[in-house]
């Protein structure tokens, strides 16, 4: 496990400060604001500890209210809306002093039950090479280089720092250039760590994984550029539903797109597969979309 991996799983951690009341234990480090994918990574951890053993995330949906700040510890309150015989359902805001950061609605369901055979169908994953056979993100720092020598041109021997996940492109030539419009974004995606056997803790890192690199699906379209540094992208809201179990120190295949852009606001739909091609989650997510006028 490299420094990145521990730091994120450090980062997920929350500390008990009451009757359904957790805190963040690490401060946060890096950037201007907490990341997106860390505040919900976070608040279906709180959640998920009021709920009984017997019951595993199905689905949750999250907005965002207002940037966290990474100099402050972050307080979840949990309200336990329904604990029924089948389901448990939660909503959670987490926050910074009197400000709210987000905002996350999760519903949980007997485990027994989601394992009931019954009728199944599932869209097929695409065909493509397997993550050994695709480009590392090292190896894409010098795509990125190609396209948009400016921006990393004044950095003498650009290094990506270590990444608590290890991702392969499928396709990044397609999404740097500015010329390709309406693509997937086919990315392969596993923890550098072994994560137990926690399923819930598994979610919890892809929930994290989801809300990463997705700024291109909406720059695509417009023809700027996936990785455009001018490109400042927002997420509004977010959603999963979760289909089958799975392992996030497992590969992961993570199938993306954009739907639809107006007012600024761009939708991106998508699905994970593992690596035998089972469905084991649906994604949507809202976000606000701009260009800058200059790169900061």
């Amino acid at each position: 496990m490299n420094e990145a991996a521990k730091a994120l799983l450090n980062h997920l951690r929350l500390e008990p400060k009451g009757h359904h009341t957790y805190t963040s234990i690490h401060a946060n480090d890096g950037g201007l604001q907490v990341f997106g994918g860390q505040l919900m990574a976070q608040a279906i951890h709180a959640a998920a500890d009021t709920v009984p053993a017997d019951r595993a995330l199905a689905s949750f949906q999250t907005t965002f209210s207002s940037p966290a700040e990474i100099k402050d510890k972050i307080d979840y309150r949990v309200v336990d809306v329904r604990s029924g015989k089948s389901f448990s359902q939660r909503q959670i805001v987490g926050q910074q002093g009197e400000r709210p950061c987000v905002h996350v609605n999760a519903l949980f369901q007997k485990v027994a039950q989601q394992e009931k055979l019954g009728a199944r169908y599932q869209v097929q994953p695409p065909d493509q090479p397997g993550p050994d056979q695709c480009l590392s993100q090292h190896e894409v720092v010098a795509i990125y280089h190609s396209y948009y020598p400016d921006h990393l041109g004044s950095i003498d021997g650009f290094e990506l720092p270590p990444q608590p996940l290890d991702i392969r492109f499928v396709n990044p030539q397609e999404f740097f250039d500015p010329t390709t419009k309406n693509i997937d974004q086919r990315i392969w995606v596993r923890m550098d760590a072994e994560l137990g056997h926690n399923l819930e803790h598994h979610k919890q890192i892809l929930i994290y994984a989801t809300d990463l690199m997705n700024a291109h699906l909406a720059a695509q379209p417009q023809g700027w550029g996936g990785l455009n540094p001018r490109l400042r992208l927002t997420s509004l809201d977010h959603a999963l539903w979760f289909h089958d179990s799975f392992r996030m120190d497992d590969w992961l295949l993570m199938v993306r797109r954009c739907r639809v852009i107006h007012a600024e606001r761009a939708l991106i739909s998508g699905e994970v597969f593992d690596a035998k091609g089972s469905l084991v989650a649906t994604l949507a997510q809202q976000a606000l979309v701009r260009l800058a006028h200059r790169v900061r």
